[in-house]
């Protein structure tokens, strides 16, 4: 049986789970050249969820757009010193990854008004783009150099206007033009396009 298609999603993230995830994205996108990163991923015989993961673990991410679906919604990480868009961590009270990612959202920005817009109604797991990206060391919190796995989940927002900033992470919250060139010219272009 399929855990995409069932209802019940497996405690903890199982690397059965998160590889049948990454099947249906490679399935969908078979022009993606991610599939020795993922295999080292599920074989590196940690939690994939952990930060305690030192080769890297799965995050996820909102591609969050307004109303009108010409802009996005864009933060400046603090420890990242860039402007990204909102996500992080996948934490244990998480049921699935898009519920992370829509955390992640209203966790940095106040925004609570997300509507999840899934690029697969029938298996809503399968994110809307897969971005691998290393993460510098940081002495501070005590972190080697490792992978973060980023599962990105597409938004709608009906307001425009972040209630809360989370300033320990965000330094501030933005509306981009998807046709700005900070946009075109990143990794957020492919999610756009």
């Amino acid at each position: 049986e399929s855990y995409i298609a069932s209802a019940n999603i497996p405690s903890n993230f199982s690397k059965q789970f998160v590889a049948e995830i990454f099947k249906l994205y490679l399935d969908k996108y078979p022009n993606e050249k991610l599939a020795a990163q993922i295999k080292n991923l599920l074989s590196s015989g940690n939690s994939l969820t952990s930060r305690r993961n030192l080769f890297g673990h799965i995050t996820a991410s909102a591609i969050a757009l307004n109303p009108t679906c010409s802009k996005l919604l864009l933060v400046h990480h603090k420890s990242l010193t860039k402007t990204i868009q909102p996500g992080g961590h996948v934490e244990d009270t998480d049921v699935s990854f898009h519920q992370a990612a829509r955390r992640e959202l209203t966790e940095e920005t106040g925004l609570y008004d997300a509507i999840y817009m899934p690029v697969d109604e029938e298996r809503p797991e399968v994110p809307i783009d897969v971005d691998i990206h290393l993460i510098p060391e940081n002495s501070r919190k005590g972190e080697h150099a490792h992978y973060h796995f980023d599962l990105r989940y597409m938004f709608f927002l009906s307001t425009h206007e972040e209630k809360t900033i989370n300033d320990t992470e965000v330094g501030g919250v933005m509306w981009t033009s998807l046709a700005a060139d900070e946009v075109l010219s990143s990794d957020l272009a492919r999610v756009i396009d």
